[in-house]
């Protein structure tokens, strides 16, 4: 299945349901997804352990992926990408800035 197939499947379901719904069940995938990361944070150390641990981390990721794009087709796609947009250049500033002060920190240690 290609994204374009997925996406139109995504906002066939989300309409179905509609929003009212599907923000209870994102909550509800959402909390099984902190669930998860909690879970993998203190797993036994054993390959077999580990690897179904992960295993369930990446079936909750997915599940709340499915719920976010389902959440923003109901609300305002456009506007969410416009803030998405914003927010990670707000970061890669951030990050610019960061290394600038590592690198005078450095510098000024050479002296």
């Amino acid at each position: 299945m290609n994204s374009n197939e997925m996406f139109k499947i995504i906002d066939t379901i989300a309409k179905h349901y509609g929003i009212n719904n599907q923000k209870e069940m994102a909550i509800e995938e959402m909390s099984e997804l902190i669930q998860a990361i909690q879970k993998l944070k203190r797993c036994p150390m054993s390959v077999e352990s580990y690897r179904k641990t992960l295993d369930n981390l990446v079936e909750e990721i997915a599940d709340v992926t499915i719920m976010m794009y389902q959440l923003m087709t109901l609300v305002n796609k456009r506007r969410v990408h416009e803030v998405m947009e914003q927010k990670l250049n707000r970061q890669l500033k951030r990050i610019e800035e960061e290394k600038s002060v590592k690198v005078e920190v450095v510098e000024d240690d050479k002296d």
